[in-house]
């Protein structure tokens, strides 16, 4: 059987091998780096016996070679996170590594010279690094250290200003492709603009993040993560203008290779973007020598130089996606093509066994799969193929009507994304449940009903799933090292106190408790721990007011927020302490800020929540100096200040007499929460509830237990 395989399945099998090789070097201790040689060799002596030993010699050095490769990226990025900080403010000469990209906190891009690699965190905007600049930065280092997309770091520079020094011919090129597709395609007026931009270039900035959120949960957000069908449009509009001057097929095959080069680097080296043009620089590559490849071919060839040139990539989630993708449409064409499939037939076959392929990634990483995701696809690819050729051709004609054509087609698409995002996703037990019914399905059609009624019990247990949450309670939702507090009432009348440092992550942690609507929306204070995901929640939720906190203090990121506010016209507060008002069942009492503080931390909104005999405190970052005017205060919940942080007074918390202390972290370098202030807590009486360990931590209002996390 082995044998038989054709020498582009053979091709494909060895950039699997050679991607195994340099994944499992990057992940597995280093000590494993022996036994997987002597694995891989022991193998190799096996598999000769099968396909001769010769060849299966040949693959067992490729491999060995893979795991040197990905053993020297893991030494090297070991030694990165090793390099000594010395924090404080800082002026440094850096080359970017990887564009600016959205983050928790902002944006953020990866920059480094020699053995030294930052993380450059920009708060509000993206500025304008390419991949490739040489760039001075001024601001504040902290000693963080870890890996992001593969490579390691030592310290992170909060940019306070920042200039590109040099930057080469070929990213001018790409800067002024850009800025030539963003002056055509208008993107901030309109959300299906901003789709379109995301079509032809990835630029995803000014794209609400609502419709980040609907892509996602329908899953169409890899049609704005440019991939192989945006290369496909880009080469032929090229050869299409090529194509009048007659040249010749390996003049036009040289001038797609060029082509390719530079649209990599207008997408700003999107993982995915590197495989498709890979696959496609070896199609063009072997016309020019005579060498045709397959598509099974090219893909693993392309896996294989890949990885090998930037080992980082093994363990890159965008481009496994992008890989097992192509995977699964090549095997889902072959085998339309086979069965001789035509038409819409052919189209739902690629679509699905792209789905099925990514799926079980998907569900290990993401934890889910959307429902409708099939479905969406069949659906949105034409329109998305369709949207980026008129996209590109108004781009390059600057003609408006086509234009119009382009992004009401990405209008669309939104469209599709609307129906299909609440149809809900596919844990990992779900997708292996369908996966035995569908077997059952194709291989015992006598047992056809009980599989469409386990399929319906399935769906039902989804819709019970997203049923909104009952009050009164409190939950503290797990967004990361931030605060997003919900409190429910008796009548569904809905709080959210802070939003968290993630925009995508509140709204994930909303839908799982079925909110869709918010009576009071409270931004505590103007750290973007707190105030980032409040955006999303606005842009996304109907919100009857929000509450703002008092002058002076300002970010970046509140700013944002209050831009974000005030576009959708929800009513704004700054409500004063001692002030009091019943929000349904739930009486809220404003207790601070009393005065204005150095500190924006100390001019947090606090609040006491009253449902029924139970009373709950919600304290923002208060800190000592701000708790000591404070004095006096008890209740029966109490949300510790500042992720627990060792700027507490330990006797004002000790003071409050909290039954449940509830501590909103996630994992982080600070030492939050402070040894100091859980054992203060746990001396005083208090069991401490904390999001990290958890997950979110649900408190009944209205009696003395407390729920589990989730």
């Amino acid at each position: 059987m082995v044998r038989r395989l054709s020498a582009g399945r053979w091709l494909a099998l060895i950039g699997g091998l050679v991607w195994l090789g340099v994944l499992g070097a990057l992940v597995a201790p280093v000590p494993l780096l022996p036994i997987a040689a002597a694995l891989v060799v022991a193998g190799a002596l096996a598999l000769g016996l099968r396909i001769g030993r010769r060849l299966a010699v040949v693959l067992a050095l490729l491999v060995l070679v893979a795991l040197g490769f990905g053993w020297r990226e893991r030494q090297w990025e070991m030694a990165a996170a090793e390099v000594p900080v010395e924090a404080g403010e800082v002026s440094e000469v850096l080359h970017i590594v990887t564009g600016p990209r959205q983050g928790a906190y902002g944006y953020w891009a990866l920059a480094g010279v020699g053995d030294t690699r930052r993380i450059l965190r920009f708060d509000a905007s993206a500025p304008s690094f390419f991949p490739g600049d040489v760039v001075r930065v001024v601001g504040a280092l902290g000693d963080d250290r870890g890996r992001v997309m593969g490579r390691g770091f030592s310290g992170v520079i909060d940019v306070e200003d920042g200039k590109v020094l040099t930057r080469t011919r070929l990213h001018t090129l790409a800067i002024s492709i850009r800025g030539r597709v963003a002056d055509t395609v208008e993107p901030q007026r309109s959300p299906s603009r901003a789709l379109l931009a995301g079509f032809l270039i990835g630029d995803t900035d000014r794209i609400p993040m609502g419709d980040v959120d609907l892509l996602r949960r329908s899953g169409l957000s890899h049609f704005v993560a440019v991939s192989g069908s945006n290369v496909a449009v880009f080469l032929g509009l090229v050869f299409v203008i090529a194509g009048p001057l007659g040249w010749a097929p390996r003049r036009r095959a040289v001038l797609g290779l060029a082509a390719v080069v530079v649209f990599v680097v207008v997408t700003q080296f999107e993982p995915s973007v590197i495989r498709a043009g890979t696959m496609a620089g070896l199609v063009l590559g072997g016309r020019l020598v005579g060498i045709p490849l397959d598509g099974f071919g090219s893909l693993g060839v392309a896996v294989a130089c890949s990885v090998l040139v930037a080992p980082g990539l093994g363990d890159d989630v965008g481009f496994a996606l992008s890989v097992l993708a192509t995977a699964g449409v090549l095997a889902a064409s072959e085998v339309a093509r086979d069965r001789g499939w035509r038409g819409i037939t052919t189209a739902a076959a690629i679509t699905i066994g792209a789905q099925v392929a990514v799926a079980p990634l998907l569900v290990t990483v993401f934890g889910s799969v959307p429902l409708a995701a099939p479905l969406a696809n069949i659906v949105a690819a034409p329109l998305v193929t369709v949207a980026t050729t008129m996209g590109a051709i108004g781009t390059i004609t600057g003609l408006g009507p086509v234009m119009v054509v382009a992004a009401t087609l990405a209008d669309l698409v939104l469209g599709v994304a609307s129906v299909t995002a609440g149809m809900g996703d596919l844990g990992p037990i779900a997708v292996a449940a369908l996966l035995v019914m569908s077997i059952v399905w194709w291989r015992r059609p006598r047992l056809r009903r009980q599989v469409i009624i386990g399929m319906a019990g399935i769906g039902l247990a989804m819709l019970v799933g997203s049923l909104p949450i009952r009050g009164p309670v409190m939950v503290a939702l797990d967004v990361g090292q931030g605060d997003a507090i919900l409190v429910v009432g008796r009548q569904g009348e809905t709080m959210l106190v802070d939003g968290g440092p993630d925009e995508e992550l509140i709204l994930e942690r909303l839908r799982d408790h079925g909110i869709s609507q918010i009576d009071l929306v409270v931004a505590s204070h103007v750290h973007a721990d707190h105030v980032t995901g409040l955006s999303a929640v606005v842009e996304t939720h109907p919100v009857g007011r929000v509450w703002l906190p008092t002058p002076p203090h300002t970010t970046p990121t509140y700013q944002r927020f209050l831009e974000t506010v005030a576009a959708t016209g929800v009513p704004t507060e700054r409500p004063i302490a001692g002030s009091t008002m019943m929000l349904g069942t739930l009486e809220l009492e404003v207790l601070g800020p009393r005065r204005r503080y150095s500190s924006p931390n100390d001019q947090s909104i606090v609040i006491a929540v009253r449902s029924g005999e139970t009373d709950l405190l919600l304290t923002g970052d208060v800190e000592v100096f701000a708790q000591d005017e404070l004095a006096g205060l008890t209740a029966d919940i109490l949300k510790v200040p500042h992720q627990g942080a060792a700027t507490s007074d330990p006797g004002w918390l000790a003071s409050i007499g909290a039954d449940v202390a509830v501590i909103s972290v996630g994992p982080n370098d600070f030492g939050h929460p402070s040894a100091e202030v859980v054992a203060v807590l746990r001396s005083a009486g208090a069991e401490v509830r904390r999001t990290d360990l958890e997950g979110d931590v649900m408190i009944p209002l209205g009696s003395g237990e407390s729920g589990s996390g989730r």
